[in-house]
């Protein structure tokens, strides 16, 4: 009986201990946690990404960063039909639409204003959000800022349009001194040292 007794009384104190244990690695996986999501945020925040989350109702219930002028609480609770100009929100409700019947993950370049803000380009990709049944319950998705991109791209385009222009320009005028040089040239010799000759005061001026 009294070995009986001492076993009785020393399971209490094993059972605390071990729970003790749990909460400390509870603890330990909890701070773990936070720091990589203050990680996570930090490195969003220096980012050119915006992660964001809405519910069936395409309601924003969370978003990383501030965006097209609007602060996070703005955002949040907010709808497109509510942040977005007239002129954009349709392509990219329509998008967010198509994710949440069809279950398939959507992403395109695609015009967005927010209310106050200029036209700006994004990277859009939004995904269904599941529960853990499988339900959709929102999407997610990330916005990357390609405005820069786009507008280098469009220059670009503007100045291999003047390159172009330039260059048949160029050609008609080499065309209309060979025709030139032809009228006026007695021999094949004497019009290549005349074309010849042409051909360098036009380098030249180019210069």
């Amino acid at each position: 009986p009294a070995g009986h007794t001492a076993c009785a009384e020393a399971a209490p104190v094993g059972e605390a201990r071990s729970q003790s244990s749990v909460e400390s690695e509870q603890r330990r996986a909890i701070e773990a946690l936070e720091t990589t999501v203050k990680r996570f945020e930090l490195a969003l925040r220096d980012s050119a990404v915006t992660l964001f989350t809405q519910d069936n109702d395409l309601r924003y219930t969370s978003i990383s960063n501030p965006v097209g002028g609007l602060s996070v609480s703005d955002i949040v609770g907010a709808t497109d039909e509510s942040t977005l100009t007239q002129d954009t929100r349709s392509a990219v409700i329509a998008m967010k639409r198509r994710t949440l019947e069809t279950g398939s993950p959507e992403s395109g370049e695609i015009a967005m204003a927010f209310t106050g803000d200029r036209d700006r380009w994004f990277e859009l990709n939004v995904e269904p959000l599941r529960d853990v049944a499988g339900q959709i319950v929102g999407l997610v998705g990330t916005a990357v800022d390609i405005t820069r991109r786009k507008e280098d791209e469009a220059h670009l385009r503007l100045l291999l349009r003047e390159l172009t222009h330039r260059s048949k320009n160029l050609l008609a005028v080499i065309q209309a001194m060979a025709r030139h040089t032809a009228r006026h040239s007695r021999t094949t010799e004497d019009f290549v040292r005349q074309f010849e000759a042409r051909l360098q005061a036009l380098a030249t001026s180019h210069d």
